[in-house]
């Protein structure tokens, strides 16, 4: 079971945004969408920074009590864990290329 203020953080992600940012000196507009799965137990996650898509699904492992982000993108993919021990800094446990 997701933690209540687990819970709440990751609620704080749910919707939609633009972004924008700057890539290898380039400008671009960007898109951020997240949404609960239908359980509520995780969020489903789709970026798109200029014409890179990425996907990505986060949910909470109460083994581990940590939030995971497992996501792919076009030169590979990565797993960030995420835990009050490492004040909820992303560590990268695996990223594999193309």
């Amino acid at each position: 079971m997701i933690p209540a203020s687990v819970k709440a953080r990751m609620a704080r992600q749910v919707g939609m945004w633009t972004t924008h940012g700057v890539r290898n000196e380039k400008p671009f507009e960007g898109l951020y969408l997240a949404r609960w799965n239908d359980a509520e137990t995780g969020l489903i996650i789709v970026s798109r920074e200029g014409h890179h898509v990425m996907n990505g699904l986060s949910y909470w492992d109460d083994k581990a009590a940590e939030l995971i982000e497992v996501w792919a993108t076009p030169s590979g993919s990565a797993v960030l864990h995420f835990n009050r021990r490492l004040g909820l800094v992303g560590r990268v446990a695996g990223v594999v290329g193309p």
